[in-house]
């Protein structure tokens, strides 16, 4: 597996193995063409479907004896809210809002194939977008310090649910699995390629550290495993 930089194609692409459904995917279709202008989205027998947790109750009613479990739903919902509506804007903070350098890479994996001088209009435009946007959701307008003082409160309480349980699920994977999954393994292994506070803190935390390597080790096969090349290395 490819170290995604969406949270949310990888929570769809985790439950799909996860569950067993067969899926295959479309890696030269430009995000251009999402009707909603996001990833993921899936094209099932001739129906395209948007939005990450639309997509997963959809499957879950098409494959209803591959389904995973919902689990508790005290569980889940807060889980899910911390995951995708504050832990994901701190990694939208640092990807696109900090360094220059960070965004560089950041625009050659997201514009890779995009013409030229398409890119040199886009390179300029989504920073400054993004930038409103994250300060528009209120973490923008917070110091960077109080910012990552609540990635580590975030990270903490992922510690504390998952204690020394394989998944959330218990022994077996449950619906919050795939959510918490696709945010730490971005934030373990995917950009920005260096050293950064959030990710200092997530590699104390041995118990997620090792949970994202377990979900490596059980359902991506070693091939689809993230190419030591794609792997976070800090910069020399």
């Amino acid at each position: 597996m490819r170290c995604s930089l969406s949270p949310f194609v990888a929570k769809v692409e985790t439950y799909l193995r996860m569950s067993g459904i067969p899926f295959v995917i479309d890696t030269k279709t430009p995000i251009m063409k999402s009707p909603s202008g996001k990833m993921p989205w899936i094209l099932y027998k001739g129906r395209v479907l948007c939005d990450s947790s639309k997509i997963i109750e959809f499957l879950k009613l098409e494959f209803p004896q591959l389904a995973l479990p919902d689990g508790p739903v005290g569980r889940r919902i807060p889980v899910q809210r911390m995951v995708e509506d504050h832990l994901y804007w701190i990694q939208i903070v640092v990807r696109w809002t900090q360094r220059d350098d960070d965004y560089k890479d950041l625009m050659d994996k997201i514009l890779r194939g995009v013409p030229s001088l398409m890119q040199f209009f886009l390179r300029r435009v989504l920073r400054q977008r993004v930038r409103q946007n994250v300060y528009a959701h209120g973490i923008g307008r917070m110091p960077l310090k109080l910012v990552f003082q609540q990635a580590e409160q975030d990270l903490d309480a992922l510690s504390e649910m998952l204690g020394d349980a394989p998944y959330f699920g218990g022994d077996a994977p449950e619906h919050t699995d795939p959510i918490v999954y696709g945010c730490l393994v971005g934030l373990l292994h995917g950009l920005p390629f260096r050293e950064y506070p959030v990710r200092k803190y997530l590699k104390t935390k041995k118990n997620l550290v090792d949970y994202v390597e377990r979900i490596q080790d059980t359902f991506f096969s070693h091939g689809e495993r993230i190419p030591e090349n794609e792997l976070y290395k800090p910069r020399k």
